[in-house]
């Protein structure tokens, strides 16, 4: 049988799991969008932008049979995963092995060279997954979120349930039938007069965990170049120094991500001659939206 207090631990973990699922999903999503390749269908940007979110890097050859073809002159970009076997004295790969997850026959099983045969991208420096930065933030809003939910959980006021002793079992057992999120407190009948009430004496801390929890998504939106004052916090409450600093902060971060695939593009020109322009994706927040409308609204004021 499933007690109240193992199921309140089971739901307790099953929402730790779908906060941290809400995060990851949320800004998987939002960097999905932060960059265009209008030369790159549907698939290939799909993939290229879901391998630098996991793994950080890619690798990309072009079919040399399909250049000059009706549909595709140019030829075909093919974009895959890779491993290094052979490095230079920078400890940079000079030769690798494509990874063929779905076994195509047009995928190169021999060793290939770099800057010849294949090309190699890096979304950061440190050749390094975009998640990997961003999910150490998020287990930290996760435990922000459960402290928040524990805190409104502490300040609620039970519910008291006088019994006698015989019945005390039996009330017991109705009670672990109950709604777990409702608290309940089971107490001898001859005490229910001399209870009048009842707090847990938890402090009310919703308020700075959530200003914690915006600071975290902040740092996320600042590492991904987003836009992250208002988030949380009004601009009309800041200096304008930190929102200049602020802002080249954040742009000097986005700008990491893009002078990466610039140069991945660079050479992917340079050793194909597949031009591969890159178009960073701006984003449009509500909050500046409601504030042009503050500001049409004054005026007519």
């Amino acid at each position: 049988m499933i007690t109240r207090r193992k199921r309140m631990k089971r739901n307790l973990e099953d929402l730790r799991t779908s906060i941290f699922t809400f995060y990851a999903n949320k800004y998987y999503n939002i960097f999905m969008n932060r960059f265009k390749f209008p030369t790159l269908d549907y698939q290939q940007r799909n993939f290229l932008m879901k391998r630098f979110w996991e793994t950080g890097k890619i690798a990309c050859f072009l079919l040399k049979e399909t250049v000059g073809s009706d549909d595709a002159p140019n030829g075909i970009l093919v974009f895959t995963d890779f491993a290094p076997t052979e490095f230079n004295i920078y400890d940079f790969p000079t030769k690798v092995t494509l990874i063929n997850k779905r076994g195509v026959k047009w995928i190169p099983s021999s060793l290939q060279e770099v800057d010849k045969d294949v090309v190699l991208g890096f979304i950061q420096k440190n050749e390094k997954g975009i998640s990997q930065f961003v999910f150490s933030l998020i287990y930290k809003i996760v435990e922000c979120e459960m402290a928040i939910y524990q805190n409104l959980q502490a300040n609620k006021t039970p519910l008291l349930i006088a019994c006698s002793p015989e019945d005390e079992p039996v009330l017991r057992a109705i009670v672990d039938d109950m709604d777990e999120t409702k608290p309940f407190i089971v107490i001898p009948s001859e005490y229910a007069e001399r209870i009048k009430a009842f707090n847990s004496g938890a402090v009310y801390n919703v308020d700075k965990l959530y200003n914690y929890k915006c600071a975290l998504e902040n740092e996320i939106r600042e590492f991904l170049g987003l836009e992250n004052l208002g988030f949380g916090e009004k601009k009309e409450h800041l200096l304008v120094d930190e929102i200049a600093q602020n802002d080249q902060v954040t742009k000097q971060s986005g700008d990491t991500f893009y002078d990466s695939l610039l140069e991945f593009a660079e050479r992917v020109e340079d050793t194909f001659g597949y031009a591969l322009p890159i178009e960073v994706a701006e984003e449009e927040l509500p909050a500046k939206e409601n504030e042009e409308e503050e500001e049409t609204q004054e005026d007519y004021d």
